[in-house]
């Protein structure tokens, strides 16, 4: 595996040399390439398709969630679309952005020094907890209740997430 980081910059500094960019800037790219997948707590084998209900409102007839040994991982920005939360997900900066129930509580993520700010509350998380996969960014539930006013109940075998609002959500005022 020690190898892989090497091969990866030269194969990357050879399509940046083809466009004119340093080593460094391929070496950089690389890097964050790799913060943003180390490590990965799931695999594509554990793709869950589950609804999404909330006061017995049917929020979502299918969203893609990953359930593995780490625990559920909830997709935020599909998540945010279904629940009409205005957080938005950006994997290129590796950060998720907007705010939650008031543009008074803003939330702001950032995957890369593992840090989210909900409000005037600042909660660091665990490596495990966040990843970027197929262009959104995956919570695991427990974190994903520390940021939203949510609780989630994850029924991996019949394949449903109840979403137990902690306050009054925006499709709910």
């Amino acid at each position: 595996m020690s190898g892989v980081r090497p091969l990866a910059v030269l194969f990357v500094a050879g399509l940046y040399a083809m466009t004119g960019a340093t080593t460094a800037r391929a070496q950089d790219l690389v890097s964050s390439l790799v913060r943003a997948a180390d490590p990965q707590p799931f695999s594509p084998d554990d793709l869950l398709f589950m609804e999404v209900t909330a006061d017995g409102y049917r929020l979502a007839e299918t969203m893609n969630v990953y359930g593995s040994r780490s625990g559920v991982y909830v997709p935020l920005g599909e998540f945010s679309r279904v629940a009409d939360f205005a957080v938005g997900v950006f994997p290129a900066e590796g950060r998720a952005e907007g705010w939650v129930g008031s543009r008074d509580r803003e939330l702001r993520l950032d995957l890369t020094s593992r840090t989210a700010v909900i409000g005037n509350r600042q909660i660091s998380f665990e490596p495990g907890q966040a990843a970027f996969y197929d262009g959104d960014l995956y919570l695991r539930i427990d974190l994903l209740e520390q940021l939203l006013p949510v609780r989630l109940r994850a029924d991996v075998n019949a394949q449903t997430l109840v979403v137990v609002p902690t306050e009054p959500l925006p499709f709910q005022q």
